[in-house]
Formats: structure tokens, sequence, C-alpha cells
């Protein structure tokens, strides 16, 4: 699954936030769809081949402060939906780090930060959640 394809999902679902509820047809807000053009994963390294399924644990930079508020999702093909790994810590240097449970073995996943950018981001009268790519890894 490209990372397009799964921007696309993840964000038809986290964007569910940002519907009115009031009495005429919800309006789901525009999404963004690269809201931090400096964000990547440290460790493991984008594009790494051979990560443990046991990680623990990844690394990430984000220059959008907002991003390390919320959830990083790892989307995989097994798991389009993505798994939601919430807890971020950011260490002084700036780099982020989000626990992780045991994935699957011979699988590429895609992982995104997310957060949300409060009113009126891209004109949508309530908050919003965004996400931003950080780089995709496959296990052993």
């Amino acid at each position: 699954m490209d990372h397009r394809a799964a921007a696309v999902a993840l964000g038809f679902a986290m964007l569910t936030a940002c519907a009115r509820s009031a009495q005429p047809p919800p309006v789901v807000c525009p999404a963004s769809e690269q809201v931090d053009l400096q964000a990547h994963l440290v460790d493991p390294a984008p594009g790494a081949t051979g990560v443990p399924t046991t990680i623990g644990s990844i690394a990430f930079v984000v220059t959008v402060p907002e991003l390390r508020l919320d959830s990083v999702y790892l989307v995989s093909a097994p798991q389009p939906a993505g798994i939601a790994l919430a807890n971020i810590t950011t260490d002084p240097s700036g780099v982020s780090h989000v626990a992780v449970p045991p994935l699957a073995a011979h699988t590429n996943y895609q992982a995104y930060a997310t957060g949300g950018l409060g009113p009126p981001a891209f004109g949508c009268p309530q908050e919003m959640s965004v996400a931003a790519p950080l780089g995709a890894f496959t296990t052993q």
C-alpha cells in the first residue's frame, strides 16, 4: 500500500471528529496531505528492513508541536486502519518516542504522526486531526 493511499484512508478515519453535528448535513473539513515536511523516523531509519517484530519502541522527529500530542499510527496492508500508539514522550533534544507492541513478521509499516490543529485551521469550524508521514520500515 503506498503512503498516499494509506494517508487518505487514515485521513478519512481521523476527520470524522471534524464534522459538524448541527441540523444541516455534516461538513468534513479538508485535510492537508503533508503538514510537516521535516517529519521523519529516527529509529528505525526510514526504509529500514529486517526490523525486529519486538522492536519495543520507535523514535521520530516532528517540527509541528501538535504532532507530538496525539498518536502515531502504523499502517500496513494487513491492518489498513492502523495500529494506534499513544503516550508519546519527547526528550530534550526533540526526539519523540512511543512504545510499539509486537508487530507482524515480513510486513511493511508506514508510520504517521497525528495531532490536532485547533480552529480555524484549514477553515475547519472545530479542531481537526492531521497526519504527517514519518517513513516506512519492514519487519524481519
